[in-house]
């Protein structure tokens, strides 16, 4: 697995999928904040066996340039800028059928109770997912 980390060698989408086409039996793990974040162009994934990404990871950004976003600045899916339903439909044209994983960090949202927090991103990244 290679994960996408803005702030690791591997820093961008174009970088990982370079790589994992490279290796046998590698697949991508793909974070849609940490691929914001590298501030790579959309056609980033034209033309690209996306079918690679097994999982990607669902959350979105505060609106700030993105070279202030820190980690704690994760939004629920749908309540920031990142471009998530255009995101998802180059995946799916690219061949993604993996896993869609809401995974968010964000101090105010450890304070919520768990079954707020969960009902609140299900409802959201369901929200996303049913736009796609």
């Amino acid at each position: 697995m290679i994960k996408n980390n803005f702030y690791g060698i591997v820093n961008t989408f174009g970088k990982a999928y370079k790589l994992a086409r490279s290796l046998d039996n590698v697949f991508l793990y793909f974070d849609i904040f940490h691929y914001y974040l590298s501030g790579e162009e959309l056609d980033v994934f034209m033309d690209k066996d996306l079918s690679l990404i097994k999982f990607v990871v669902l959350k979105d950004a505060e609106n700030v340039p993105r070279y202030y976003l820190r980690e704690h600045q994760q939004l629920f899916p749908g309540d920031g800028v990142i471009p998530i339903t255009q995101i998802f439909s180059y995946l799916r044209e690219g061949g993604f059928d993996g896993y869609v994983v809401p995974e968010i960090r964000r101090p105010e949202y450890d304070k919520m109770q768990p079954k707020d927090f969960v009902n609140i991103l299900f409802e959201k990244s369901k929200n996303i997912l049913s736009n796609i």
